[in-house]
């Protein structure tokens, strides 16, 4: 199954192992009338696609009983390919430990918290890269930046780390990505702590936390 734009398409394949036979799909497709609208698929010229939308009634009971587990095809492959966008991206997450140490200098957060805020920078500095990628994000399936991103922050959305925790819609999203590249680390600590961060640090936490912070700018 593949979505391009707003519409979907079962691949040749996929539509044979759930009963349909080869030489059905052929004849449908060479009779090139309203059913079986079909492309070859952009990532393999190899493949055929064939338009959901225009299958008959009851190949489209087929594939939304073998294929998609008894749910609308559409939402399965949504919920399909936000499962697999999630899984891709924490296999790639990698948590820098210095990162930790920056947020456990500041005086205002630790044990969890330090956690979930070297997390979210980890997060952010790795979505910035793959969203100025379009080569990537297109191979997995999404037309656009924005729609990346949309995707991206419904994981973030679900995880709530400390940080990003309010971003809660694409303009907020983007807004904390570009103060991520701006001002790095230190744009993940609360506002509510304002400028005070430097009066309860000693000389030395001083010194270490600028050290850490103009590393990860």
């Amino acid at each position: 199954m593949k979505q391009i734009g707003s519409v979907l398409y079962i691949d040749f394949q996929e539509l044979i192992s759930i009963g349909i036979s080869e030489s059905t799909i052929k004849s449908g497709i060479q009779r090139n009338l309203h059913l079986w609208q079909s492309i070859k698929n952009p990532d393999d010229k190899r493949r055929l696609l064939i338009k959901y939308d225009t299958l008959k009634s009851v190949y489209k009971e087929l594939v939304k009983e073998k294929l998609c587990n008894k749910q609308d095809p559409y939402k399965y492959y949504s919920v399909q390919k936000q499962d697999k966008l999630t899984t891709l991206l924490e296999s790639l997450i990698t948590i820098d430990l210095t990162h930790k140490d920056f947020f456990r200098s500041t005086g205002y957060y630790k044990g969890i918290e330090v956690d979930q805020l070297a997390e979210a920078s980890a997060w952010l500095s790795m979505v910035i890269q793959l969203s100025n990628n379009k080569q990537w994000y297109k191979k997995q399936g999404y037309s656009s930046k924005k729609q990346f991103l949309l995707a991206v922050m419904t994981i973030l959305d679900n995880k709530k780390l400390t940080g990003i925790k309010k971003v809660t819609n694409y303009i907020s999203f983007t807004r904390k990505l570009q103060a991520f590249e701006e001002s790095g680390l230190s744009s993940l600590i609360s506002g509510k702590h304002g400028n005070k961060n430097s009066v309860k640090l000693d000389d030395i936490q001083k010194t270490a936390l600028r050290t850490i912070y103009e590393d990860h700018r």
